[in-house]
């Protein structure tokens, strides 16, 4: 009987080396994919703080004459929480030219957003100077920078993620796919092979003759 077993176990060893040694054509199909960034997008930011608030401006490149829309970010300038509830207004300037800008509160974007819109006619440098209070506290903060077509001061805004699959996906070649099959007849008939033998043997002691 433990000859028998230890014949019957060969093939096994077999199928499963075979299966080992091709496991390595077997990948993980399902493992995200990590999102990249991609260079000169046109997403900007500037910012400037006081000594109460910090004004974080982001809006996308624009060129003179267009409507630009303005997300202005309102934080705590010692704990960066983002302020709620504050009056904010801006003016912007460039020379003798000044622009007075009214931003209102969104929260359903983000906590401390505020929307504004302006209409920039000149690719000249601009600069912002913002009155935000709430309650007793109140500040004024600058922020230079701001011009039409100038990529410096961009934001990186992260390429969407690539479509996952689910699952395994299993790339076998034609040579390896023949050795798999082989080595599966060449179990089953070692299977049949001791079987039958072993019905054999069996049939023998019970007819002596």
């Amino acid at each position: 009987m433990k000859s028998y077993l230890n014949l019957f176990r060969w093939p096994g060893l077999l199928y499963c080396v075979l299966i080992v040694f091709l496991s390595g054509s077997i990948s993980h199909a399902n493992q995200p994919v990590a999102p990249t960034v991609q260079a000169g997008s046109e997403l900007r930011s500037l910012s400037g703080h006081g000594e109460n608030f910090e004004v974080i401006l982001k809006f996308s490149s624009f060129k003179p004459g267009s409507d630009v829309f303005l997300t202005a970010y309102v934080l705590n300038s010692a704990t960066n929480e983002p302020i709620l509830g504050a009056t904010l207004s801006g003016s912007l300037s460039s020379g003798s030219e000044s622009l007075p800008v009214v931003f209102t509160e969104t929260p359903q974007t983000l906590p401390g957003a505020y929307a504004g819109k302006v209409t920039v006619l000149s690719d000249k440098p601009y600069s912002w100077l913002f009155d935000v209070s709430l309650g007793e506290k109140s500040d004024l903060v600058a922020i230079d920078g701001f011009k039409a077509g100038e990529d410096s001061g961009a934001t990186p805004r992260p390429a969407p993620l690539e479509p996952r699959k689910t699952g395994y996906e299993i790339k076998l070649t034609p040579a390896e796919i023949i050795a798999l099959i082989a080595a599966f007849v060449v179990l089953q008939v070692a299977i049949l092979f001791f079987a039958r033998k072993r019905f054999t043997f069996g049939a023998s002691e019970k007819d002596p003759r």
